[in-house]
């Protein structure tokens, strides 16, 4: 099965996220914030796949996005980042370092079919 972590501030939304993922055959893990995304990166096993909140308190989806793309182990890592302002009003460098975008709202089939595309994963007939 492939691994996710999901960062989103919003409690409510990350357990929906996961509770989506593993109903599709992800394993999830959740960090409701910049920092503890970081700190579950530093350790194994690592997600095949992070999907993040681009608006964060502290450290935001921006700064833990520049984080991955910095580091050795996790500069190939796939992201999807999750934005309410739309691909359009993200800078251009921001939006390159991404898998894709998925745009808030967000339906829960939006949000699958792009992570099982970040990964070349094929949908399950349940999300598809």
């Amino acid at each position: 099965m492939p691994r996710v972590l999901v960062v989103d501030d919003n409690v409510d939304i990350g357990w929906l996220l996961c509770h989506a993922l593993r109903s599709a055959g992800w394993t999830t893990d959740l960090a409701h914030r910049g920092d503890l995304a970081l700190d579950r990166l530093a350790r194994p096993p690592l997600p095949d796949l992070v999907v993040l909140d681009y608006r964060m308190p502290e450290l935001t989806g921006e700064d833990v996005l520049r984080a991955i793309r910095v580091h050795p182990q996790l500069s190939d890592l796939p992201v999807i980042l999750c934005s309410a302002d739309g691909p359009r009003h993200l800078p251009a460098d921001v939006r390159s370092m991404v898998s894709a975008v998925v745009d808030k709202p967000f339906t829960i089939a939006e949000v699958v079919a792009a992570a099982s595309a970040a990964i070349e994963r094929p949908e399950t007939p349940a999300t598809a």
